[in-house]
């Protein structure tokens, strides 16, 4: 929003704050979002043979949370219509991860909604790396009702 503003009055071109963005913002924002993993991923007490999986993956879906936010943000009028129009796609993909809710438990007619959702994807290969279960995922699929892999 303010970048809009700012540029209507001419105060800079947009090429300005997409450089800023790429060469500031997004990285830090992504050191930040290492380090929580790293901190989370800690306090888990888990082996350090899931850490390059389940960072990878956290690091991913920061990546495309990011995308999706930007491309709401630009072609919303405002900050507060952009965080409307974004809630949405954030509440069904945390939803339909495959954690809080399964193919099993999903009503019929949303199970369709696993095979876009990006965190599902993210949770069943950190699922299927920790178990172990890599090159299984056929059979281990049907057993679980978790969505195929493209």
């Amino acid at each position: 929003a303010y970048m809009k503003h700012e540029t209507s009055e001419r105060l800079y071109k947009e090429s300005a704050h997409i450089l800023t963005t790429m060469l500031v913002t997004v990285p830090l924002s992504l050191i930040g979002a290492t380090i929580q993993t790293l901190i989370i991923y800690s306090f888990a007490e888990l082996p350090y043979e899931f850490l390059p999986t389940i960072l990878g993956w956290t690091l991913l879906l920061f990546f495309m949370f990011d995308a999706l936010f930007q491309c709401v943000a630009a072609v919303a009028p405002d900050g507060e219509q952009a965080m409307t129009m974004a809630t949405p796609w954030l509440v069904v993909f945390m939803l339909f991860n495959g954690l809080i809710v399964t193919k099993a438990t999903a009503p019929v007619y949303l199970r369709w909604v696993f095979e876009i959702s990006p965190t599902s994807y993210a949770m069943q290969s950190i699922f299927l790396t920790m178990t172990g279960f890599r090159g299984r995922e056929q059979s281990l699929n049907q057993e679980l009702w978790l969505p195929a892999w493209p």
